[in-house]
This record gives structure tokens, sequence and C-alpha cells, in this order.
């Protein structure tokens, strides 16, 4: 059987399309890869952002916990300097019975 002389430029042209087709596809998954790296790259970088607020945050609460122990020792120093008499500064309301009369 004889081959229509147009097969041979459909099967060109198919080949062609298919070499396009490969060309693209290539060209649009190396821009994914680069736009993946971009990302990876922007998440490595938050990842380290966080983790040096972490420990930022963690130096505070170590400082903030230092300066408490530092201070509570002080602060029972001078509550134990003060009198126990929480009412000493106020003067005495309840009647004298000896004077009453």
């Amino acid at each position: 059987m004889m081959e229509h002389p147009l097969t041979k430029d459909i099967k060109s042209i198919t080949n062609v399309e298919l070499q396009i087709q490969l060309l693209l596809a290539e060209e649009q998954r190396e821009r994914l890869q680069r736009e993946l790296a971009q990302v990876a790259e922007e998440l490595r970088r938050r990842r380290e952002e966080a983790e040096e607020a972490r420990q930022m945050i963690e130096r505070m609460i170590i400082r903030d916990n230092n300066e408490d122990q530092f201070e509570q020792p002080a602060a029972e120093e001078v509550q134990a300097e003060e009198p126990m008499d929480e009412g000493s500064d106020q003067p005495d309301e309840t009647p004298d019975r000896n004077n009453n009369e």
C-alpha cells in the first residue's frame, strides 16, 4: 500500500510539535525548580529568623528570672527590717477603757 504524500509531512509536523511541547515542558520544569529553590531559601531564612527570635526570647526570660531572683532576697531583707505590725501607721481607734470614765 502506498503512503499518502502528506503522511510524511503530518508525521514531521507531529514530531516538531512534540519536540516543542518537550522544550516547553523542560522550560516550565526549570522555572518551577527555580521557584521551588526560592521558596526553600525563603523558608530557610524564616526558620533562621524564628530560631533567632526564640533564642532572644529565651535569653530575655532567663535575664528576667535572674533579675527576679536577685531582687527577691533584697525585697525579703527590706520586709525583715520593717516592723511586722501593719497597722502601726494608723492611730489606735480602740477606746481606752481606763480613760472612758
